[in-house]
């Protein structure tokens, strides 16, 4: 292996090393934000509680959900360790981290995506560990709306969330910007790396072609010098 292609693994073995710290250091840092919130909600607030930052619009309101959004699949939760939705949680970031692995190993990354998917997963950890240990997620932003009546049931705000609904459901919608508006933007500029790659490498071992071709030459020069000096010191000896 020649050493520009020594030097060029080691540099994308750095980028991908880069890019896999900016990863794990969002996942922590969206974990933190998310458990901290509901760590001083818990803490501060007694349960639905209801506290207005933006009078009819915006509000701090501490309630527990026991199933994921809205409530849905609440009956799964049985409040054991490994309830049907700690193990649907389970499945699902399985699934992400999988995902984001195949894209790692198979150079199909960049910033976009790293930033997705550390987001996504910080969210959904925020949550699996809220299931795992509270058999409950702790929800408590609320965004008053309109008041409407659909299929029998009063409504006056959005699902009350919290920071890991946030990262999510951001998560999503920049996996859904990503692979609608994105992707081939960014698989052209993977090509364009690649071929870069290929055209360097390619000039790389022709100038070490070339410059063996010249050492060659220097050396059948020098050959040929000896040799000629040697036949005049015969020449000479024979004329003596």
């Amino acid at each position: 292996m020649d050493l520009n292609k020594k030097r060029r693994i080691k540099m994308d073995l750095k980028e991908k090393r880069k890019y896999l710290i900016i990863f794990l250091l969002i996942i922590i840092l969206t974990v933190f934000i998310d458990q901290f919130t509901k760590f001083l909600v818990v803490k501060k607030m007694y349960l639905y509680q209801s506290i207005g930052l933006i009078k009819n619009f915006f509000y701090i309101t501490y309630i527990e959900n026991r199933g994921f959004l809205m409530g849905i699949g609440g009956r799964l939760n049985d409040g054991s360790t490994f309830n049907g939705v700690v193990i649907i949680t389970i499945i699902a970031i399985s699934i992400l981290i999988g995902y984001f692995v195949y894209i790692y190993k198979k150079n199909i990354i960049n910033k976009y995506l790293i930033i997705n998917f550390s987001i996504l997963l910080g969210g959904a950890f925020g949550n699996f560990i809220d299931r795992l240990f509270r058999k409950k997620v702790i929800d408590f932003f609320e965004i008053k709306i309109p008041p409407f009546l659909f299929k029998g049931f009063y409504y006056s705000s959005l699902p009350i969330f919290n920071f890991a609904d946030f990262f999510v459901t951001i998560g999503i919608i920049m996996l859904l910007i990503y692979y609608i508006f994105l992707e081939s933007k960014f698989e052209k500029e993977i090509k364009a790396n690649d071929n870069k790659k290929i055209t360097e490498n390619i000039d790389n071992k022709s100038n070490m072609f070339n410059a063996n071709n010249m050492n060659n030459s220097e050396i059948d020069t020098t050959v040929d010098t000896v040799r000629n000096d040697r036949d005049d010191k015969e020449e000479y000896n024979v004329d003596q």
